[in-house]
């Protein structure tokens, strides 16, 4: 019989000897992984996302360094680099939803990049929004409002009462002095109505901005509206196949949607309104829009500075609350 060379009698031994008894699990293990880091990145894009709330905006509903689940499948998932496009829901957006969406405002960089924002539904496509004295109107209508929704207040203490530790008592942070014994205060109206029976409040009563008090920044606002966070509207929320009359007026309320969201060149002369260089006076909307506003009004960048929400921005809903800044883990608790 002849011998294999040595090199070839060094590989057939290689072949033949027996592979480490850790060479199978290791596999397995590894195909696990991969399988569960698959359906990990699968439930997140299309089902739910956990999501840290980063400000103070919702606050009293929602504080900041709470960690939330937000609802993908209710709404119906958007498609993965197509956000136009969705996956079938088996729900509605409703007036007072809690909503996670993606910053319209932030139009440098796609729609999935954007940085996300949590707000309330405030009014639906179609809806006439207004603020009113700080009173939200949808349809001329007053809207229900959640509880725990932070308004403005002005209280005035006893001379003798030291405000500091009255206001650490009630744990206000939002306060502002006035003058003498007089303080703006931002809470909720069942924290205003307890501090409103105490002994050391002389009075106390909600103090909305003043009508016509410009705040120059907010969407849709000139100086002629002089629009401000508790005077605000009315406004007409955008939706999709709905036709406009477009002139000047109306471009002021629709230029961001019209140019920023439906990729129109929008150019306005006197009253006369060119839209990609071709003159006319009608508009058709291609998408639902949405208004949104924080329960903390006060503290709150939200509609009323950069303007109405398109569908395809939205995320999913804030449906549970597994973790409280304040409180802990004290159980999953629903939004």
């Amino acid at each position: 019989m002849t011998d294999l060379p040595e090199s070839e009698n060094i590989g057939e031994q290689a072949r033949l000897r027996p592979r480490s008894k850790w060479h199978r699990p290791a596999r397995r293990w590894a195909g696990r992984l991969l399988l569960f880091a698959f359906g990990w990145l699968l439930v997140r894009t299309i089902a739910f996302q956990g999501m840290y709330i980063p400000s103070n905006s919702m606050s009293g509903t929602l504080n900041r360094g709470d960690y939330i689940l937000v609802n993908k499948l209710g709404y119906g998932a958007r498609v993965p680099f197509f956000p136009q496009w969705r996956l079938p829901g088996y729900g509605e957006i409703h007036r007072n939803d809690i909503l996670v969406f993606n910053l319209p405002a932030d139009s440098s960089v796609p729609v999935y990049s954007r940085t996300p924002y949590i707000k309330r539904c405030a009014a639906l496509p179609g809806d006439v929004v207004q603020l009113m004295a700080g009173k939200l109107m949808v349809n001329e209508t007053t809207a229900t409002e959640p509880a725990q929704l932070t308004c403005r207040f002005r209280m005035e203490l006893k001379g003798s009462v030291v405000a500091q530790k009255f206001f650490e008592n009630y744990k206000l942070e939002n306060f502002n002095w006035l003058g003498g014994s007089a303080y703006s205060v931002c809470t909720t109206r069942e924290t205003a109505m307890q501090m409103k029976r105490d002994a050391e409040v002389f009075a106390l009563e909600e103090f909305p901005l003043e009508p016509r008090e410009f705040q120059q920044r907010l969407y849709a606002n000139t100086t002629q509206r002089k629009w401000n966070g508790d005077f605000y509207g009315p406004l007409t929320v955008p939706e999709k196949g709905k036709t406009i009359r477009l002139n000047a007026a109306s471009a002021v309320d629709y230029h961001y949607v019209i140019t920023a969201h439906e990729g129109n060149k929008l150019l306005v002369r006197n009253d006369s309104v060119f839209l990609n260089g071709i003159y006319t006076d009608v508009y058709t909307f291609k998408y639902n829009y949405y208004f949104v506003l924080g329960d903390n009004r006060y503290e709150s960048t939200d509609s009323r500075s950069w303007g109405f929400v398109p569908e395809n921005h939205i995320i999913g809903k804030a449906s549970y609350l597994l973790y409280s800044s304040k409180n802990g883990f004290s159980g999953i608790s629903g939004l």
